[in-house]
């Protein structure tokens, strides 16, 4: 992201800066100016340019989350999601659940999957509990590398996305879930 907008993280007002976290920065954009609507005037100029910028990276502003704006595009395709996770402790499920949206629930697996398996048991829930769309996520951890593997059907189609997750362990999981909900807003 600084190769892209790290001329505007240089301006001195109104100013840009990143707050980093696993799998999403935030962008800040804050403004002096002798009335609000001036200051307003010139974020308004500097979100424009880090939209035209950044493109589809950026998912919202200001209170928008990640899961209410994935929610949010696959309500406005109709579409109903349920979710199969497998090494996240439930945090994918958990996260959806704590939001308004099309999400009629999930299964916590144990043990990670792998990815032709967890392609079949995701058919199967699809099938069994009549949604538009699942998406099954299952995380193998490891020393010093985590592989994440996702699948996800639509009416679409069907799609398997594997992953690999090289920080830090303890943010494994964290990671995993923001990648699933940004695939899951492009759906």
């Amino acid at each position: 992201i600084d190769n892209v907008i790290g001329d505007l993280e240089l301006l001195g007002n109104p100013t840009v800066g990143l707050a980093a976290h696993s799998g999403r920065v935030d962008v800040r954009i804050t403004a002096k100016a002798d009335s609000e609507e001036n200051a307003q005037a010139m974020i308004q100029e500097i979100e424009g340019k880090l939209r035209q910028r950044l493109g589809d990276w950026i998912f919202g502003a200001d209170q928008e989350s990640l899961e209410q704006v994935a929610l949010t595009h696959l309500g406005s395709k109709g579409w109903e999601l349920a979710v199969v996770e497998a090494g996240l402790n439930g945090e994918l499920i958990h996260r959806l659940a704590s939001t308004s949206g099309p999400f009629s629930g999930g299964e916590v697996l144990t043990n990670p999957l792998n990815a032709d398996y967890l392609l079949q048991i995701i058919e199967s829930y699809r099938q069994a509990h009549q949604v538009d769309v699942v998406m099954g996520v299952t995380l193998h951890p490891g020393e010093e590398q985590q592989i994440i593997y996702l699948a996800v059907i639509t009416p679409d189609g069907e799609q398997q996305i594997p992953l690999s997750y090289g920080g830090p362990p303890g943010y494994a999981v964290t990671w995993a879930v923001n990648q699933s909900l940004d695939i899951m807003r492009k759906l």
